[in-house]
């Protein structure tokens, strides 16, 4: 079985480019997919922090680049 791999909140801050509140609105909200809290710390799963880099690329930009 593959183990998951997780990040801190401040490390999903970073790799989204966003603070620290917009995580915590995120995982109050669902929106970070398998997050989860441990001994008092949220755990994020970095497949759930690429996935949502991913939407964000997506989303974004003009059209064709």
């Amino acid at each position: 079985m593959k183990q998951t791999e997780y990040m801190s909140v401040r490390a999903a801050a970073r790799a989204l480019g966003i603070g620290l509140k917009r995580v915590y609105e995120l995982l109050y909200d669902e929106r970070l997919v398998g997050a989860q809290k441990r001994e008092g710390r949220w755990q994020i799963p970095l497949g759930a922090v690429r996935a949502r880099v991913k939407d964000r690329r997506g989303d974004s930009g003009p059209a064709g680049c």
